[in-house]
């Protein structure tokens, strides 16, 4: 593996990559010649650092007129529409810790 210094901007992308690849955190770090055990200790660190108490979402969509779809990661969760925001927000929360 090679070294490569990488700004908090790119370290972000990749995180998002990551998120977005459907891979397991394996596949994709030997998909990109990185350390498994540093990528997921910079993932934590930065995750730490920007834990303002909100997590984004990366897709809501509603499927029908009377529940939701929330994609996040590799989960896809339907709820009813009358869910409690702020339940909602702790799933999502506790499921990106």
């Amino acid at each position: 593996m090679s070294r490569t210094h990488r700004s908090h901007a790119q370290w972000l992308e990749l995180f998002e990559a990551f998120e977005q690849s459907g891979q397991t955190q394996a596949a994709f770090c030997a998909e990109r010649d990185l350390n498994p055990a540093y990528f997921s200790k910079r993932r934590r660190e930065l995750l730490e650092e920007n834990d303002n108490g909100f997590v984004q979402a990366q897709q809501v969509m509603q499927t029908n007129h009377h529940s939701l779809t929330l994609n996040y990661g590799g989960l896809a969760l339907t709820l009813p529409l009358q869910v409690e925001p702020h339940w909602l927000a702790q799933l999502v929360k506790s499921l990106a810790a």
